[in-house]
């Protein structure tokens, strides 16, 4: 499908969206969508199409499936990645309703424990993914930050930080045999390495005993620590939690990641960018001939100080974040997108002909690039 087609359809819909008929309920489909964006999942423009089949039948027109798709879309604000999506994204009642109850509960268990913003923390992980084959060929596309289920992230970086605004040092964990570290190896970044990896729980426990509980044992004060649902399934990491001195797990909902992880309201999403331009910048000024993966681990733990040094040295980014997710009637919609442009400035500086090699895009993918982010279609796969 041509995608000056589909641009034509979209406008076409987007001013008839009011007065259009929906008799579909979709408030489950756009949940799937924000849950596989959750887990740095792809979402191929093919699964879309096949839910729009299932929806008006087998025999449909592609065009038709098309039509309906992009209607899903514009219904309930799909295009924008997660931190365009705290300002500007439309919720399901159900992820409004979850948040809200979230939100209540975390502000009525900090006040009655008196918790003071040292004693609140997050965590959170980043999935980097690399395609070897892609990699050999010294490709750009080789750096990736969507997967399937069947792959395995080659780096996983778990973030974490206090609503006092402190940046914790990040964990860069690599799956490869541990690489030959320099002498100026950077300070404040915590590298992990092992040719099987790691799993979920064994990260968290690493991160657990490094960073959280020299932080709690320091401080001496029960704490309260935000986390995404998945670490229910972790009772070995949770009962490290509740060791002395205490800390309370606050558990998001499933797919309301995207409004109350204070790390996705700006450092994640920013973080990605970065990653990705200083990749860019890698294989298209300095070439990676003689960069294997391990040495690549390297260069990505120095990335991470590069960010780390910032968040750590402007405090106000997380400060925001948690006041952002910590306020039950958040009125000023534009904050999140202030706070991205902000740190991006601090951090993003890409070079004058960076993006002089487009990637190929979907007729869907297209449809929305002009009038939001490059990659603002996180988890929406390219075919």
């Amino acid at each position: 499908m041509a995608p000056s087609e589909v641009e034509v359809w979209t406008r076409q819909q987007r001013e008839q969206l009011a007065g259009r008929a929906w008799p579909w309920n979709t408030e489950g489909v756009a949940e799937w969508v924000l849950s596989q964006r959750e887990q740095q999942l792809k979402v191929s423009e093919e699964t879309l199409l096949q839910k729009a089949r299932r929806a008006l039948g087998e025999d449909t027109h592609l065009s038709d499936c098309y039509r309906w798709v992009i209607d899903l879309m514009l219904r309930h604000e799909l295009r924008p990645h997660p931190p365009i999506a705290i300002s500007r994204q439309k919720r399901t009642k159900n992820i409004e309703e979850s948040s809200r109850n979230f939100i209540h509960s975390l502000c009525t268990q900090i006040m009655k424990e008196n918790l003071q913003p040292r004693s609140v923390g997050t965590v959170d992980t980043l999935s980097l993914y690399v395609d070897l084959d892609l990699f050999a060929a010294l490709s750009p596309s080789a750096f990736q930050l969507l997967g399937t289920p069947e792959q395995a992230p080659l780096f996983e970086v778990v973030l974490s930080g206090l609503q006092d605004g402190t940046f914790f040092t990040p964990m860069l964990f690599f799956t490869g045999a541990a690489p030959q570290l320099p002498v100026s190896f950077p300070h404040n970044v915590l590298m992990e390495a092992h040719p099987a990896g790691f799993t979920r729980q064994q990260r968290l426990l690493l991160w657990l005993h490094k960073v959280w509980h020299p932080h709690v044992v320091q401080s001496d004060s029960r704490s309260l620590l935000i986390v995404d649902s998945q670490v229910k399934e972790e009772e070995e990491f949770l009962s490290g939690l509740r060791c002395v001195p205490a800390t309370v797990p606050a558990l998001i909902p499933p797919t309301c990641c995207c409004r109350l992880q204070p790390l996705l309201t700006c450092v994640t999403p920013v973080l990605q960018d970065f990653l990705q331009m200083r990749w860019s910048q890698l294989v298209t000024h300095v070439g990676v001939g003689d960069v294997g993966v391990a040495e690549l681990a390297v260069r990505v733990a120095w990335w991470l100080s590069e960010a780390a040094s910032t968040l750590q040295t402007e405090t106000n980014f997380l400060q925001r974040s948690f006041s952002i997710v910590c306020t039950p009637l958040q009125k000023d919609h534009e904050e999140p997108s202030r706070m991205i442009r902000d740190l991006s400035e601090a951090l993003l500086r890409p070079p004058p002909d960076q993006g002089a090699e487009q990637k190929k895009v979907t007729s869907l993918h297209r449809v929305f690039e002009s009038e939001s982010d490059a990659e603002s279609f996180h988890g929406f796969e390219d075919e």
